[in-house]
This record gives C-alpha cells, structure tokens and sequence, in this order.
C-alpha cells in the first residue's frame, strides 16, 4: 500500500479492513498488533474511503483502547509494555484525525485530538515520558495535565484547545514545578519547554517556587529553571521586577548572583537567560537592574570557558541594545575600563576568541557586543590601542569570512568594522583601527565578498569600510574588487541606486581603485552590464547634488580619499595637491578615467549636463577660492582636468555649453595654483588642437593667451606630477606652449590685438626668473612666429624693449640654440627699416659682435644675418662700434662657417653637375639630378644651375622608362621655373610640355601623381609671352583628349585643367574646332575629375565644372548621387567659404541636398555648420547665393536626424540673423520656411536664437505671402508647451494687429493668423484673459462678418477658447470679453440658420453665454400697439418661454384679445421668433420676440 495506492482499493474491496481491527485486541501478541496497526496506518493515509471504512466499523474506540490499555498496565506496574504497539496505533490514529469528518465520532475528543497530535510529534523518548505524563496526572485526577507537550506549529482546528491547556496549566503550575525537580532529564525538557510555550502571563507563586529551586540543592542542574524564569520574566509586569521583594525582583536577583556560581553550566544558562530577558525587553534595559546585570557579566568575560564566554557576549550585546538609551550603561561602558579596554582578557580579547574559535552563536553574539559597544564610545588612544593589542579587527574579518551572506551576524560584524574604519579624534601615534587592514591586506577580501551578493543595508556599510582604505591600499583593494565576480558591477549600481552621497562618494573611490588596476577590465564590466551610461548621469548629478562645504573641507578627518601616488619611489609627491582625490571630486576622477579610454562615455557626460556642471562648479569653487578662510581642496584642478579630456572629441566642441566653458577657463588661468592653471591650459589646449577657426578665435578674444603665458617653462622637477597625469589621461605634456603656438598660427589671431597684447608678457619673460628656465627659450620662439612677415607686431616688440631685452639677454652667454632664437629675432626685427632707425638699435651691436666672435656656429651664422639687416642703415653702418664686425665677419669666411662654406663649395660643384647631364646615359643621371635637386632649395645656388643652362638637360633625360629619374627631374624643372619666366619660356620652347604628356601615357601611378602635383598649370599660363610660342588647335589638344579616360584621377584632373586652361588662349578661341569643342569639353569630363576641378587655382575651370555639374544633375538626377560620393559637397563648401563662384557653388550645393538619398549620408551633417557660418559671415553679399544656402539648410532640416544635431543651433542663429537683416521679401519666405523645418523637432533651438521676436516683427510686414508664412510659423512654433515661455500677451498683441491691418487693407483676413491665435490660446490659457485678448475680439467680430468658411470656422475656434477662460478670470475681464463678443450674436444667429452644420454646436454655445437684450414688437398694422417690451440679460435664459396677454386699453373693463407665448431659447438661436393670436373673425395681434 505504501508503494503503490491502487493496492487499498483491492484490501477494502476483501473486507481486510475489519479483521486488521480485530489483531489490535489485547489477547493479540504485541508484534501482531503492531503490524495491524502499521497496516491500518499505510491504508487510512492513502485512502479517504478506507478512513470512512474503519470509522463506521468503531475502529477509532479499538485504536484508543489499543493505545491507553498498555499505558494503565504500565502504571500499574503489572507488565511489561512494548511500545512498538503503541506507535503504531497512535499513527493511525493520527492518519484517521486528519479528516476533520471523523472528529465528530470521537468521545471527549477535544482532549484526545489534542494528545493524538502531541505524541505523534514527539521523538520516541519524549513520547514515551508524554504518555507516562499522561497517565500519571490521570491517576491525580489533574484533567488537563494529559495535554502536556511539545507544541509545535499546531493547527488551526487545535486552537481552542491550546486555550484550555494554557489556562489550566497557569492556575496550577505544581506537577510542572515538580517535573523540573523530580523528574528525569526528559521530563525537565518537557516541561520546560511546556511553560515557554504555554504561559502567557506571570504567575508569582510560580516564580517564588522556581527562584527556590534555583538556590536549593536540587535539581542539581540549573538549566530547566533558568529556561523557565526567563519565559516568566519575560512577561513579569516592569513594576513587579522592579519592586524590591517581589518575587519577580527575587527572581532576577537570583539570576545576576548565580553568574558567579562554582558551576560553569549554571554560570553560562544564568548569562543567557538573563540575555533572552534583555533581548525582549527594552523596558527592563532601560533601568538600573541592566546596569547591575552588565557589572556582574562582564566579569565573566575573565574565564576561559567557551559556554561562559558565549552567554556573557549574548548578555552584554543585549544590553547594550540600548546603550544610547540608558547612560548608566554607558557610563559603565567606559569606566570599566580594566574589564572592557586595557586588560589583556577584555571584552574585545575574549569577543576576538570567540570569533575565531567559537560557536556560530557564540560568534554572533561577541559581534554584536563589540558592535554595539563602539557605538556608545567615543574612540580614543586608549581604545584604539585595545583593539589594535587584541587583534579585534582581523578576528571580526575572519568571522565574515565564514558567516553566512545573509545572517544577523554578518551585519553585526560589517556594523563594528564600520565603526572602526571611521576617523576619530586626536589619537596621538597610534594607528587607527582599521589601519590593520591596510597591513595585512588578506583581510580586505571577506569584506569585497559581502558587496557582490548582500543586501543594499550591507553593501554600504562594505563600501564605507572599504573607500577607507582607498588611500593606503589602492592597489591592493583595487585589485581585490576587480578579481571579484560581480564585484564592480554591484558596486556600480549601487552608486546608481543610493540617495546617499557618501556611499556614492565611497562607491566611486573604489571603482577608481579598480580602473588604477584593470581600466579596461572597469569600463567592460560597466558595458557588459549596461550600467555606464547610468553611472555616469549618476556621478554628474551627484556633483550637483554633493553639500560642497562636508566634501571640500580636508581638516574634516571624516572625508573619503583616494591616493593618486602608489609607487613608494614618490614619496616626495605625497605633499603635492594633485596626490589625493577628497571626497565629490572622486566623482570627476572617475568621470576622467571613464571619458580617456571611451568616446562614447564622452558624449555621454556632454548628453547628461556634465560640461555646464563642471563650469559652474569651477566658476563657485574659484570664488570661494579668492576668500581668505578658504582651502583648495582639487575641486578645480580635477573638474579642468575632465573638460581637458572632453573637449578632444569634436563633436563636443562644437556644443553651445563648450563655448561657455571658455571664459571660465580664462578666468581660471589666472589662478594663483599651479595644478589649476595646468589643467585649464589643458583644456584650452585640446579646444584648440582639435576645435574649427572659430574656437580659436573664441580663445584668443576670451584673454587666455595671458593666463597661457604665465606658465610657460616651469621646470618639469616642479610640475613632475602634473606632467605625469597628463600622460596617464593622454594630454600633452606642456599645454602652454602647444596652445600658444596653435592660437598664433592663425594670421587672424596673429595680426589682431590679443597678439600685441601678449607680446609685452613675452618680452618680460626674456629676463631670467627663477623656477622658470625655459620661459626665454619659448618666449623667443613665439616672439619670431609672431614677427615674420608682421610690422605692427615687430613694431610692439621695440616699444615693449625687446631689443634691450635681447641684448640683455645675449650678454648672459645662453646655450646654442637659444643664442642663435635671439639673434634670428634680432634679424627679423632689424628687416623692418624704422626698428633699425631705433634707438636701442645700436646696443645691439656690440653684443651681435660678440657672438659672431664667441658663439656657436649657427648663432654666428645668425648674427651675421641679423648685421647684415642692420648695417642697411646708415647710420648704424658708419659708427665706429659697426667696424668691430669686419675681423670676426673676415675670420668666419676663412675658417669658420661650415655652412657659409659649404654654399661657397656648393656653386663650385654646379658647373661640374651641368655637365655630366650631357653625357650618354649613365646611373650617375638619378644621382646628380638629385644632387641639383637639393641645391636648387637656395635661392642663390637656383639662379646659378639656371644661368649654367641645366633646363635643356634635364629636359633631355624625359625619355624612356627611367621613372625614377622622370621624378627627379620633374621637381627639379619646378623649382627652376618658380618666379623666373625666362626659364619658364625656355622650358616650353623646349618642348616641356610635350614630354611630360608623352610621359603621361606609360607612366606609373606614382609618377603620375608627382608631375600632376608638382607640376601647376599656372607656370605655363603666367608670364609667357604667347606671341614667340603658340600651338596649333591640333597640337593643343590632341595629346591631352587621351588623358581624360586615365587610370589615375591626377592625370584626369591635370589634363583637364590643361585643356580648360588652353580653350581660354584667345588665339585659340577663334578657331571654329575649339569654339564648338570648348563648349562640350566639360561635359565629357568624367564627373569625379570635374568634383576635383572645383578645388582648381584657376576660377575659369572652377566655374566650367561647375556648369558642367550642373547640366550633368539636370540631364540625370542619378549623377547627383556619384557628385556627393566624389566630394562634391566638401568641395562647394570650400568654395562658398572662400567667396569664389558663390551663385553657381551654392546652386549645385542646394541640388545636391534636395536629394533625399544624399541628405541621409553621413557628410551632409558637417555640411550644417558650414552652412550657418557662410550666411552670418559678413563678406557674404550675393543675395541670390544665400538664398540658395538658405533653401539648402532648408533641405537639411527635412531630415529628422540632421534638425536634431547641435550644429542645429547654428543654423537657427544664422537663419534669425538672415530675417534680422531686412532680406528680399523672397529671402524672408524662404527662411522662415526652413526654420518651419527646423522646428518641428528644435523649437527650443529657435527660440532660444531670437526667433520669436523676428517673427512677430515679420508678421506685420505689409507684403501678405511674408506676413502669412510667419504666422504659420508662429502656430507651429506654440503648437504645444515646449517653449512656453516665450509665450507671452506680446505674441497675441502681434497677431491682432496683423489681423487689423489686413481688414483695412483688403476687408477680409487670412485664416493662419487666426490658426496662430488659436495654438497660443489653446494650449497657453493664461493668455485668454490678457488685454491683447481682448482687444483682439472686435476683429475677430469682423472677420466673422466678411471671412472665408475656413476664417469663420477659425474665429469661432477663437471666441469658443475665449469663452472658456471666463470662468476663471477676473469678473471684469470677463465682462468686457463678453460684451465684445456679442457683436457677433446677429452673425451667429445667421450660421445657426444658413452656416455648415459643424458651425452650429460652436455658435449654439457661444449664444448661451453672450449678453442681450429681448425684445417684444408689433409686427402687424393693427391694432395699434402703443409700446414695446425689452428686457437685458447677461446671459440667456436657458428653458424659459414668454407669455404675453393681449388686452383692449380702450374698452372698458377686460376686454382680452388672447395671448401668444414664445419659447426664448428659439428667439435667442434664430434671433426673431413670430407669435400671434386671433381676437375676432378676421383680425388678429402679430407679434415678435427679438433677441439682439
């Protein structure tokens, strides 16, 4: 039956059921009876039917008799009982109670259902003392003692009886007391056990009869009684424990003497019963008794035995629960201080102990004792001392290391390590606690563990022990957390998770640690769990959110720090600024490590407000920084740091915020520290490495170059660190000298006033100064780029006593080079003819002298320039101190100059070259050809080869396939044709020409490229006297058609610049073959060599390609597609940016991107930017080109993705600058339009740019397609709440008296102003109540009267929104609305009846509402009617009708002529309603309801 439930069907179905009751008889031997009973049990437990069977057949009475008879036999001591019987009866009784059907049949069944349960639940000796318990309080006639058990869970149907039993048990409690003196082992238990469960309340007599066994001499053990106090104390009224002489204060009493009982059991159950008291009662560890309980336990922390040491942490860590509670705890807490801090078997020794020796609960327990204590301590030297002695900290790690995840303890134990890792007060020498971690770095693992699978609670405080740490050991931690499985992304979202910002703080230091060890392994973790981009918002946002004065604050011992500096060879860095992270900036750090390595977590910082943030943030902390009481504690430096590393992606330069950034980072500049400056040259720097001219020119206005200057040749032992991080975040080294030099490459930057500004500066830093050594040397190097080929410049530098300063600066005998830097400046400078007219201009002779006798070869050989520049004037030349040059100058041509004297040998070696060209070909051509090639960088030498006549040879040689020497020769011819047109004819006379063509055709790529690009058309064209040398038609063009189908794109483009350049020969053109050729050549032209000829010198072939190209798009749009591919977009931008061709460029360029396919590729989003900068650029004029860059944007902006860059704001501001301008009124549609484009996905972008204001300007222009298009543009612009406060009563103000003027001019008005009122009143309502509302209602009236269907419909919109907003305004403007409005009643009347049906419902309700009056007339010629009626209403009466009754006035008495009734709500819809009655046969009263 057991195996198999369709064996009971078979067993009921043989009638076995009966005959197993009758082997439970007692004439049965007791193995009999068992089996039945096992078989019964096996049947009724699968079987409900077999459970009903034995029921009806009085089987439960012969399973009762089965199980009580041998228990009376048992008391009577009669025989022996075997058990095995009993078992197995009392399981099928139990098996039978489970239906509930059956209870019923049961005689006193609550008392059996309740002892069936409880001896079924018990183990086998526990059962057997149950039913000797049973029968023994029978035989006292005790009913109720029978029920005596385990009770565990029991169920719902039991309840009741538990009742009864509690109750019983506490009126009498005797045979219990009893058990636990008497009785055996098992027996104690039981009833123990039966009071925890059972008693609810205090009994007193009870507790006086247990505190007496306590202290008699049986039982001998303690542990029953003790367990039995603690459950009725544990409910003991406060008052009775504290009630000196009570049984309950006896009680405990008792308990706190027997902690120092001769028996260590009795000892350890007294300590953790009174445990359990103070666990559960708070009330009690509020009073003086938990203060006498924890003199005495503590006492017992002094003895080695585990059982006392587990029960004593259990108590104290009870106590101590409320410790902040009760300070007499406390007060005892610190003053023990033999017990608790200094003794070597202190608390925290024997906590320690058991930590790592101990019990699990033991373990427990002395975690939470140490936990709680530290919490009501002040943490001194003393204390500190303690634990570190006693090794509490390793033993609370070694405890985590084996507590569960999960379990109290393990957050009891992280709770302590909390406490300790937090900075304390002045503790003299001594470490601080948890500083052991730091030394034995092992320990910081079980802590790493809890962070991966613990709950938010536990993480935390992981993370506060943890971040302590992170400047000690980073590497170590660091290492640790990144080995962890899940460790970093736990820690991650945690930060992302947590609204507290020291956990975020501590949770970035630790991920900063990790990336110190494994960047790459950090950022895969973040991606891999998608949670960068989170992090990130995170860690921006808590820059804003972090309170500055706790994190700034580095007195604070409190503060959160990471150390930069892990190689113990720096200890000398460990003073500096940049060597620890405090606090919120650790979250910049990480930002800083995230943005180095990952251009998408750039823009993600950008995209989540990063770069504004960190402006602010720099902006508030320099202020504060000026303030005296104000420590710098790397918030500047650090946040600089991150926008250095930000702004070397492009993308992130060209946003509005980074334009903000630059005056900041100019202001910074001038910092009085090191580190901040550094970081902001940093930034400007990578803005002007990698920014477009406008940055720079943004840059050089903000007056950075000053702050630049300042830092220049600081020696690199003062900055080492610096420099290191910017190695370690890929900056350059010295980001002064880098951004200087970009920013005065820029002829703009160079001749405009923040040159002549900085040139002073410069000047000043030619006299030495100390920790600067290398500010001379790069100040003289900027001074010459800023001197070539700039007078004003030059002339700035003499006025700032540049000429002193560099003779100054010679007399101190400088290295080499920077003695040759000054003396080339000296040259550039005494080229200008009015500084050499300078006065100081003399001074410097001496010293040029001095060095042409003393310096270095190629400062002597500068010197030599420079007198050569100087001796030009007069006076200079003649003075007496001018003829101490000639010996020096005599003894460097002699024997000096290897330079001079090695051009002397040069043009002795040119003849000899020359010649050796004639000869028969030789291997020697190649080498002497670039031999020649080198000389020919002279200009002297270059003049001497052309003299020797070297053209012809070296034309000679263009034949074969020698290509090598066909290069060669190639660069040489154009570097003896550069400004010299005699060699230039000669090389054509010569047949240059042909030869390089004839090469053309067989020549490689390589040599194709050299000629096309070494080889301009302009030597050819220029300077040539056509009259000595024409060419024919035929000769012209037959050997370049060829060249048009090569291979290589420079031989295509060459000869096509050829054959453009030749159609232009006027000789040529008057020949009949070139006209009709010259006007199909372009379009034979392989479209990518035309893209490329958009980039020619020449403006004729630019503007032939550019005809070409255009044709070509018109004949087949396809090709636009292969334009775009070749770079024709880029090619036209360049073209329009550099003002050439500007009509037919931007024709082409608006072609292009009208096409749907190009505008999604890629090159059409840098195409925005060109664009916007091309029209705000004043040298634009050409309307009829801007216009077409306008409708280009236009076509840009069709594309969702293009409207949504940020370039786009570019393009709005030079779309608003273009209206701002007063265009043609075409220009003005055009740009609205495309700014109706842009705002369907950049409103905010249009806004914020002006745009509001222009169109309301443009809405009262007096041409109507202008006025028109701007109000349509206003009602997308408000279509919903996006920019709602740009909407404002101004706005409606503009569009009513646009409606005005044009129902002056024309009597009628354009339903989009209307549509524009609408979207305002729509979706702003605070607008309806304006006064320009109002006043707009009378032209609503009259646009009502004489509009189109669609004006009316869009009126009636209007007044409708109106009409909505009286409710809430004020009563007089609602009033003065209404009013106004009822103008309008005759021409809603008149739509109501001859209007569109969709009229109706609107003007119906508009009627209900407006003010009138209702009229009674006589419409008939008689009777007379002496007088009418009129009554005025504010609104309508709604449902009324109007009785009037007719009389005769000249009759006497009541001569009635009838009434009429007219119903009003009709006389207010259809604005007359007619009654009438008749008063004789042929007469009757006509009368009419009227409302107006």
């Amino acid at each position: 039956m057991t195996e198999d439930a369709s064996v009971c069907s078979k067993v009921l179905a043989a009638e076995a059921t009966k005959l197993l009751l009758k082997l439970l008889g007692p004439g049965n031997e007791a193995s009999l009876r068992a089996e039945a009973a096992g078989a019964l049990k096996s049947l009724s437990a699968q079987c409900k039917e077999a459970r009903r069977e034995i029921a009806n057949a009085n089987g439960i009475p012969v399973l009762i008799n089965a199980t009580i008879a041998p228990s009376k036999e048992f008391m009577q001591v009669q025989t022996s009982v075997t058990f095995l019987v009993q078992e197995r009866t009392i399981e099928a009784l139990a098996s039978l109670y489970g239906n509930a059907v059956l209870a019923c049949k049961l005689v006193n069944s609550d008392a059996k259902r309740l002892l069936v349960g409880l001896i079924t639940m018990a183990t086998n000796e526990v059962q057997e003392e149950l039913i000797r318990s049973f029968l023994f309080s029978a035989t006292m006639k005790r009913q109720g003692l029978q029920k005596l058990k385990k009770t565990l869970q029991q169920s719902s149907e039991t309840s009741v009886i538990i009742v009864d039993i509690r109750a019983c048990v506490e009126s009498d409690a005797v045979p219990l007391l009893w058990l636990l003196k008497n009785g055996s082992p098992n027996g104690k238990e039981i009833a123990t056990k039966t009071l925890n469960h059972l008693i609810h309340k205090s009994d007193t007599a009870t507790i006086s009869q247990l505190t007496a066994l306590l202290t008699g001499d049986l039982p001998e053990s303690k542990v029953y009684v003790l367990d039995a106090l603690k459950s009725l104390l544990s409910v003991a009224p406060l008052n009775d424990i504290m009630c000196e002489g009570s049984a309950a204060n006896d009680a405990i009493e008792t308990m706190i003497k027997i902690l120092h009982s001769t028996k260590e059991e009795t000892q350890a159950k007294s300590a953790l019963a009174l445990a359990g008291i103070f666990d559960l009662r708070k009330d009690l560890r509020e009073t003086n008794i938990a203060v006498k309980t924890l003199l005495s336990v503590v006492k017992l922390l002094n003895v080695k035995s585990e059982d006392i040491l587990v029960g004593a942490s259990h108590c104290v860590a009870a106590i101590f629960l409320s410790i902040k509670e009760n300070r007499d705890v406390a007060a005892v807490a610190r003053d023990a201080s033999a017990l608790l801090v200094l003794a070597n078997s202190s608390t925290k020794l024997q906590s320690k102990q058991v930590l790592r020796e101990g019990t699990n609960i033991g373990k427990i327990n002395a975690s939470a004792a140490i936990a709680r204590l530290l919490h009501s301590r002040q943490i001194d030297s003393a204390l500190t001392d303690s634990i570190d002695r006693t090794g509490t900290v390793l033993a609370l790690v070694s405890f985590l290391e084996a507590a569960d995840s999960r379990s109290i303890a393990r957050s009891e134990a992280l709770d302590a390590l909390a406490f300790l890792s937090r900075p304390v007060g002045d503790i003299g020498d001594i470490k601080p606690a948890c500083a052991v971690l730091a030394d034995y770095p092992t320990g910081i693992i079980p802590i790493v563990s809890c962070i991966a699978d613990a709950t938010p609670l536990l993480q935390d405080k992981a993370v506060e022990i943890l971040c302590r740490l992170c400047q000690a050991q980073p590497l170590v931690l660091g290492s640790t957390i990144a080995s962890a499985t899940g460790c970093v992304s736990s820690i991650a979202r945690r930060l992302i998770s947590s609204k507290n910002a020291r956990v975020k703080i501590g949770g970035a230091a630790l991920l900063v640690c990790s990336a110190k060890v494994n960047h790459q392994g950090v950022v895969e973790d973040l991606n891999g769990s998608n949670l960068c981009a989170s992090l990130i918002h995170s860690l921006v946002g808590l820059l804003t959110s972090a309170e500055i004065s706790e994190v700034r604050d580095q007195g604070r011992k409190d503060i959160i720090s990471v150390s930069r500096v892990t190689d113990e060879t720096n200890n000398n860095d460990s003073e500096r600024c940049t060597s620890v992270i405090y606090g919120v900036n650790i979250a910049v750090w990480l930002l800083s490590k995230l943005a180095s390595c990952d251009d998408k977590s750039k823009l993600e910082i950008m995209e989540a407000g990063g770069i504004e943030v960190l402006a602010e943030k720099i902006s508030q902390c320099f202020l504060q920084y000026t303030q005296s009481d104000y420590r710098e504690d790397g918030s500047i430096w650090i946040c600089a740091l991150l926008l250095a590393v930000l702004f070397q992606d492009r993308d992130i330069i060209r946003a509005h915020a980074t334009m903000n950034t630059i005056p900041v980072l100019a202001n910074l500049l001038r910092s009085e520290e090191v580190a901040n400056r550094y970081f902001a040259a940093q930034a400007v720097a990578s803005l002007v490495c990698n920014g477009s001219r406008g940055t720079l020119l943004s840059v050089a206005n903000s007056g950075a170059a000053a702050g630049l200057i300042a830092l220049l040749g600081c020696a690199d032992a003062d900055i080492c660190d610096l420099l290191e991080l910017s190695e370690e975040f890929g900056l350059v080294h010295y980001p002064d000298q880098v951004a200087l030099e970009k920013l005065f490459r820029v002829d703009d930057i160079r001749a405009s006033s923040t040159s002549r500004k900085a040139i002073p500066a410069l000047v000043d830093l030619l006299k030495p100064i100390p920790g600067r050594p290398g500010a001379p040397f790069l100040a003289l190097g900027l001074l010459i780029q800023l001197a070539k080929d700039c007078s004003p410049n030059q002339t700035v530098m003499v006025e700032s006593g540049a000429l002193e300063g560099l003779t100054r600066y010679l007399s101190l005998g400088p290295q080499d080079a920077y003695e040759e830097a000054a003396t080339d400046l000296l040259g550039i400078l005494f080229s200008t003819a009015e500084i050499r007219t300078h006065e100081s201009a003399f001074g410097a002779v001496s010293q040029l002298v001095a060095v042409l006798r003393l310096g270095g070869r190629a400062a002597r050989y500068s010197a030599a320039k420079a007198l050569e520049n100087l001796f030009s004037a007069d006076h200079v030349r003649n003075a007496e101190s001018s003829r101490q040059a000639v010996q020096p100058l005599v003894e460097i041509l002699n024997t000096g100059n290897t330079r001079i004297r090695s051009t002397l040998a040069a043009a002795r070696c040119v003849e000899p070259l020359v010649s050796l060209l004639v000869t028969e070909y030789s291997p020697a051509h190649h080498s002497v050809v670039r031999a020649l090639d080198e000389l020919l960088d002279d200009e002297q030498l270059a003049e001497l080869v052309a003299t020797h006549g070297a053209v012809i040879p070296l034309l000679g040689l263009l034949h074969g396939e020698n290509y090598l020497l066909h290069e060669a020769i190639c660069r040489a011819l154009v570097k003896l044709g550069k400004d010299r047109p005699a060699c230039k004819m000669e090389m054509v006379k010569a047949g240059v020409v042909e030869s390089m063509l004839n090469i053309l055709h067989e020549a490689p790529i390589f040599l194709c490229d050299c000629i096309c690009s070494n080889t301009p058309i302009q030597p050819f064209q220029k300077n040539i006297p056509r009259a000595d040398y024409t060419l024919t038609p035929q000769q012209a063009l037959e050997p370049l058609l060829p060249l048009l189908d090569s291979p290589a794109s420079a031989v295509q483009q060459l000869a096509a610049e050829l054959v453009s350049h030749l159609l232009l020969e006027e000789h040529l053109q008057r020949d009949p073959l070139i006209q009709q050729f010259s006007s199909e050549f372009y379009l034979e032209v392989p479209v990518a060599v035309l893209v490329r000829l958009l980039r020619s010198g020449s403006e004729s072939t630019v503007i032939g390609a550019l005809n070409a190209l255009l044709v070509l798009e018109s004949d087949d749009p396809a090709t636009a597609e292969a334009m775009a591919e070749s770079g024709a977009i880029e090619a036209l931008l360049d073209i329009l940016r550099n003002h050439q061709c500007e009509e037919s460029a931007a024709r082409l360029l608006e072609v292009l991107l009208n096409n749907v396919k190009i505008r999604e590729s890629k090159v059409t989003k840098s195409a925005i930017l060109p664009l916007s900068q091309y029209l705000l650029d004043p040298q634009t004029q050409g309307q009829q080109a801007r216009l077409l860059a306008t409708l280009a944007l236009g076509d840009l902006f069709q594309n969702e993705v293009l409207a949504r860059t940020a370039d786009a704001v570019s393009a709005c501001r030079a779309l608003v600058n273009l209206l701002e301008d007063q265009p043609t009124e075409e220009m003005k549609v055009v740009a609205i339009c495309t700014l109706q484009n842009l705002v369907m996905y950049s409103k905010k972008k249009v806004a914020e740019a002006g745009g509001v204001q222009v169109l309301l300007d443009l809405i009262g222009s007096s041409v109507p397609e202008t006025s028109v298009q701007a109000a349509m543009f206003v009602k997308l612009l408000f279509s919903n709440n996006t920019i709602q406060e740009y909407a404002s009563s101004e706005t409606v103000r503009a569009i009513t008296a646009a409606i005005e003027k044009h129902l002056w001019a024309s009597g009628t008005v354009n339903e989009e102003y209307l549509k524009a009122l609408n979207a305002l009143f729509g979706n702003f309502p605070r607008l309806r109540g304006t006064e320009p509302a109002t006043l707009s209602i009378p032209h609503l009236v009259t646009s009502l009267k004489t509009g189109s269907e669609a004006t009316q419909e869009a009126v009636l919109d209007s007044l409708v929104l109106l009409r909505q907003a009286w409710s809430a305004c004020p009563a007089e403007v609602s009033r003065a609305q209404s009013i106004a409005a009822a103008d309008a009643i005759p021409l809603l009347q008149y739509l109501i009846q001859s209007g569109p049906p969709r009229f109706q419902e609107k003007a119906e309700f508009l009627l209900q509402c407006l003010p009138g009056t209702l009229m009674v007339v006589s419409t008939g010629p008689n009777p007379e009617w002496g007088e009418s009626f009129s009554w005025s209403f504010e609104s309508p009466p709604k449902g009324q009708k109007l009785h009037i009754s007719c009389k005769n006035k000249s009759k006497m008495g009541k001569s009635s002529f009838g009434k009429v009734t007219i119903q009003i709500d009709r006389v207010v819809m259809l604005g007359a309603v007619a009654g009438s009655t008749h008063y004789c046969l042929k007469a009757k009263v006509d009368l009419q309801g009227i409302w107006k």
